[in-house]
């Protein structure tokens, strides 16, 4: 199914975060870029390393002007322990974790494992309109690299041809 250019399935999702428990949807992020990154599960191996690396980066995302938010199908409950695990999350999380433990949203995505049921590694970026203008998905066993996640996004946000080693700052192409 191709996502990209098309309205980002409609969803509401409790979270855990800085603020607690909240409730967060699409409707409320309308007009504000945001990033959802799926993951497997809360207490694995990668993870962490992922949700950590991502956070490290929280600054940058927010420098520019996208939400950022991880996902799973555990409850909001179980990030909660998850993210107050000190022995895990040594600086704790300073970003949202959404839960869907029913998987619907994750399905709307297109974001399950087909073997396991549970989510993918699956990333969207979607548009102040509510578009999704990035889809990518990939194996259990590998976290990404948020560097290309936020290249990506700014790359996006630039609104120019932009060469597979462009950067923030750099010009697009067919700009003298």
């Amino acid at each position: 199914m191709n996502f990209i250019g098309q309205e980002a399935p409609s969803w509401t999702m409790d979270g855990f975060g800085p603020e607690g428990f909240q409730q967060y949807s699409s409707e409320q992020l309308f007009g504000q870029w945001y990033v959802i990154y799926w993951y497997p599960r809360d207490f694995s191996s990668v993870c962490p390393t992922e949700v950590t690396a991502l956070d490290e980066h929280l600054e940058d995302f927010e420098d520019a002007q996208v939400r950022l938010f991880g996902c799973s199908k555990d409850t909001v409950e179980t990030h909660k322990r998850w993210v107050e695990s000190k022995d895990i999350f040594h600086q704790g999380v300073h970003h949202v974790l959404l839960s869907d433990p029913s998987g619907e949203v994750t399905s709307s995505f297109d974001f399950i494992h087909a073997d396991s049921g549970l989510p993918c590694r699956g990333l969207v970026i979607v548009d102040e309109f509510g578009k999704i203008q990035h889809y990518s998905q990939s194996s259990l066993i590998v976290g990404r690299q948020p560097k290309a996640i936020l290249r990506m996004v700014e790359a996006l946000k630039s609104n120019g041809l932009c060469s597979s080693t462009w950067t923030k700052g750099d010009k697009h192409i067919g700009e003298d």
